[in-house]
């Protein structure tokens, strides 16, 4: 089609955006009105044929009567003898699959937050009413759900496009040898095709919700052919294992939504959706969809290489007092210049002070080198045991891969310190104004703050979630381990000390000793005396506890092997 036959007096065409099987798509401005629009044009050679320029037709009728802002907007449809057009919204950003090709998966928490704004349109649609003359018909299905069809805002709102093949009321349920759509998210039902019915949505969003966390589909295959077979003959991935190291609950969700057989779904999306509510709100509180995901495109993450650089060195502790000793002996000479400029003192008051502040730096980073930031004793179980960061996260500073170390309080913890009077809301302002390097133990100490001093677990959750959606840290882990067990949210923390325990060996010993300190706790608060195996697993995490010999717990050492006596 030429760009010629897509002119029109009130649109100034801008640039050709694609080009499919049936359309044209331009990007337009609207001369009136100065804004951008989308004209979407039927190509001219499928102008004769009625069923092309119904369903063509029916596509921008259905988003027209979808309000809702997980859906895209159609203003208006003309049809000529020669052309039939579709006027829709432009959304200024990327479709998820843009993004998946750039971030390769999301976080949990992210991938959840982009699902349930999805989830909000189709409930939209599939309870709509839509009035066509004196015809009134009820759900829409869309049936081409997938990552490229799911554009994102500028503000972060997942939007719904194409409704090209949707199906509408009356012809909700029906047979069709026909197949329109992405074969990699269909239905086995529909794929065979037999009756299809609002679950197959929801199928669809099965599939992408495992694609946005894990960065691959459950069904795999090389070409469509392979993905087909596969759907059908049912070779999923095993979601357990695939799965494992993430929130438990997120995946029963996910297992419904893929479950064989249409019954065994989620009938409808307000389904999907009221399941997903509660945990939506654990992560994220009353936070809207929207801004979850803006705020993490617009933060972004550390790399996996970024984060095993701020792990503790494993190199001879000598070795690290020596290096550490020499850095801080040429700081300790810049600070003895900068003193004697500034004061005028005499050489030898100079001399005395740099020398005594090398002694002291050398102490301190001899400390911090060799026996990473000393966590605080843990808690007997039934309170909230207490930790603190390896030497890359000392003084709640995560340095961004420079291997530099913090100095006395953090600008992160200082800043969350002198927000706390103000509020959260100013707190987290404070926090994302800092260096994108600091911002991660920013939301740390807040949520330590949450939990420890206000006594609010519930916030605790939600920061200590947006700290780890920056990279898995296992200290920041173990805080939400903590925080977990204060809610008894056992499943959820036996997940994430999975999630922890590959780290343990490059964990600080401290942090080591509260990692087996919070698993012994947590087989204590279901019952460890009663269970023999729960019995079993305590006795070992009590074990590794008394032979790591956290320092400064003497008290909880006691307590540890009166513990261990019980369990004999």
């Amino acid at each position: 089609m030429m760009l010629s036959e897509a002119t029109d007096t009130r649109y100034d065409i801008v640039k050709l955006l694609g080009q499919g099987a049936s359309a044209t798509v331009y990007l337009a401005r609207h001369i009136a009105l100065g804004e951008l629009r989308v004209l979407k044009i039927l190509h001219h050679d499928m102008m004769m044929d009625a069923k092309r320029r119904n369903k063509f037709k029916m596509e921008a009728q259905v988003s027209a009567h979808l309000k809702h802002p997980a859906i895209v907007q159609v203003f208006d449809v003309t049809q000529t003898t020669s052309k039939l057009q579709i006027e829709m919204e432009y959304i200024d950003g990327l479709s998820l699959r843009q993004y998946l090709e750039k971030r390769k998966s999301f976080p949990l928490s992210v991938s959840i937050a982009i699902v349930y704004a999805v989830l909000e349109g189709m409930e939209h649609a599939h309870r709509a009413r839509l009035t066509f003359g004196e015809t009134v018909l009820d759900g829409v299905i869309h049936r081409d759900l997938k990552p490229e069809n799911i554009m994102v805002r500028r503000n972060g709102q997942p939007v719904i496009c194409d409704f090209g093949v949707a199906k509408v009321g009356a012809d909700l349920m029906t047979q069709t040898q026909h197949i329109s759509g992405s074969v990699a998210y269909m239905a086995p039902e529909r794929l065979r095709g037999e009756l299809s019915t609002r679950s197959i949505d929801v199928f669809a969003l099965g599939v992408m919700f495992f694609e946005l966390h894990k960065g691959y589909r459950p069904f795999s295959g090389n070409n469509k052919t392979q993905v087909l077979e596969n759907i059908l003959r049912w070779n999923i991935v095993d979601l357990d294992q695939d799965w494992r190291g993430s929130d438990s609950a997120v995946l029963q969700i996910v297992r419904k939504a893929l479950a064989r057989e249409p019954a065994n779904r989620y009938q409808d999306a307000g389904q999907m959706l009221a399941a997903l509510r509660p945990i939506y709100k654990l992560y994220h509180g009353d936070a809207p969809p929207a801004a979850v995901l803006q705020d993490y495109l617009t933060r972004g993450q550390f790399t996996t290489a970024e984060f095993k650089a701020l792990l503790p060195e494993e190199t001879p502790w000598r070795l690290r007092i020596a290096k550490a000793v020499g850095v801080l002996a040429l700081g300790g000479a810049a600070w003895f210049a900068f003193q004697a400029l500034q004061s005028g003192r005499s050489k030898q008051e100079a001399t005395a002070k740099s020398a005594a502040l090398n002694g002291a730096n050398a102490a301190n980073a001899s400390a911090s080198m060799a026996a990473p930031a000393q966590a605080p004793a843990p808690a007997a179980p039934g309170t909230s045991p207490a930790g603190s960061p390896p030497a890359a996260f000392a003084n709640g500073s995560l340095q961004s891969g420079s291997g530099a170390i913090a100095q006395d309080r953090s600008a992160a913890e200082e800043a969350a310190d002198r927000s706390r009077a103000a509020g959260i809301a100013d707190a987290e302002r404070k926090v994302k104004a800092l260096p994108q390097g600091e911002q991660q133990s920013g939301y740390y100490a807040m949520a330590k703050a949450s939990l420890r001093e206000k006594r609010d677990p519930g916030r605790a959750l939600l920061l200590v979630n947006k700290a780890l959606d920056y990279s898995f840290h296992p200290t920041i882990a173990l805080l939400k381990v903590e925080i977990l067990q204060d809610q008894e949210m056992f499943n959820l923390a036996d997940t994430e000390l999975a999630r922890i325990a590959p780290w343990l060996r490059k964990m600080t010993r401290d942090n080591q000793a509260q990692f087996h300190w919070l698993s012994a706790q947590q087989q204590f608060r279901r019952g460890a005396e009663a269970n023999p195996r729960g019995r079993a697993k305590a006795k070992a995490s009590l074990k590794q506890y008394l032979a790591l010999k956290p320092k400064g717990s003497e008290e909880n050492l006691k307590k540890a092997q009166q513990l261990l006596r019980s369990l004999k």
